[in-house]
């Protein structure tokens, strides 16, 4: 048999060695380009996971989560709502505003919005109230009143602060009690047609015994209360600020931060040594309650501007009386990263 031509044999022997014959290894410019393409690539690699880092995202998600919270609150219900920070802790809190009762006395027997039925021991309707029928004691003799069981009801607790909103008209010169709330918050008018109100604090004793303190009192001047006009009522407290408004404008304030008493008996409207001489209308009463809680993880703290807490005014906005310019808050981690969480005035939170 021929093994091949001496031509072919020629040209095999031109081509150098067969294929398999290659060399091995990479030159040292080439592994430098290589290391320098890893390298190039796990930088963005780590940055993209720094980025994802879930300890990192939950700590700023949990602020972000707990003032929108509020934020929200303050818009919904068109009442002030706020943020309580520890910075020592890490813990934040939202509160905001929950109806906890509303009474339009509409016919009889008397019935409440959440199912705070009242107990008629005197009073009757009328039908001229502020909208449609009114609860009157005009005329009533001594201790006429009806009561709204509400001791059963988790709901009312004023440790944090209340509402209290109604529609008064006094129908004949002289005064009276309008509500007693537990004994713990009590309306009145004086015979000069001034307003009166005042809450019960807690306080603490020297051996850390908390008991119920002095009154706390607020009152507008005589004839505020004029005969026969009907008027709005507004009395609110958030452990900063205890107001009363009437019409929109406020008569007094006083500041305070005491909790407040509890409810020790019911919602009792008129009572007392001498009958209320007009009628109640539209009465509302909500509490200051906890919507949101969070507690930064362990690494994580608030930097930058540090408030106690954040004051939203009703409708959303940062409350200016409290608050003159944005916030800026900064979520620091362990290793010395920062994210920036900003509070425009207008309450929006990024």
């Amino acid at each position: 048999m021929v093994s091949g031509s001496p031509r072919s044999s020629a040209r095999a022997a031109r081509r150098g060695p067969a294929r398999w014959e290659a060399r091995d290894g990479w030159t040292l410019l080439e592994l430098l380009f290589v290391m320098g393409i890893v390298a190039f690539i796990l930088g963005l690699g780590l940055g993209v996971f720094a980025d994802l880092d879930p300890g990192a995202r939950t700590a700023v998600g949990l602020v972000q989560n707990t003032l929108r919270a509020a934020n929200n609150s303050a818009i919904a219900r068109g009442a002030p709502a706020r943020v309580r920070l520890d910075p020592k802790t890490g813990s934040l809190e939202a509160e905001g505003l929950q109806t906890i009762g509303t009474w339009h006395f509409e016919g009889l027997p008397l019935r409440g919005g959440l199912k705070l039925d009242g107990i008629s021991h005197g009073g009757y309707l009328v039908d001229n109230g502020y909208q449609g029928q009114a609860l009157s004691f005009e005329g009533e003799p001594r201790g006429a009143r009806v009561e709204m069981d509400i001791t059963t009801d988790a709901a009312w607790q004023f440790d944090r602060g209340f509402s209290v909103r109604l529609c008064l008209r006094r129908e004949a010169t002289g005064g009276g009690r309008v509500f007693d709330l537990g004994g713990a918050l009590r309306l009145e008018v004086t015979s000069m047609g001034a307003l009166r109100v005042f809450f019960v604090p807690e306080v603490a004793t020297e051996t850390g015994n908390v008991i119920s303190g002095g009154r706390i009192f607020l009152e507008s001047q005589p004839g505020a209360l004029a005969v026969d006009t009907w008027v709005e009522l507004d009395l609110n407290y958030d452990r900063r600020l205890f107001t009363m408004g009437l019409d929109g404008l406020e008569l007094d304030r006083v500041e305070e931060s005491a909790a407040v008493w509890h409810l020790d008996g019911p919602l009792v409207l008129g009572g007392g040594t001498q009958a209320f001489p007009g009628s109640i209308d539209n009465l509302r009463v909500a509490a200051v309650t906890a919507s949101t809680q969070a507690q930064l993880p362990e690494g994580t703290r608030l930097v930058g501007d540090k408030p106690v807490e954040i004051v939203f005014a009703p409708g959303g906005g940062l409350d200016r009386t409290v608050h003159g310019r944005p916030l800026e808050l900064e979520v620091e981690f362990f290793d010395g990263r920062r994210t920036p969480i900003l509070v425009s005035l207008y309450g929006t939170v990024e």
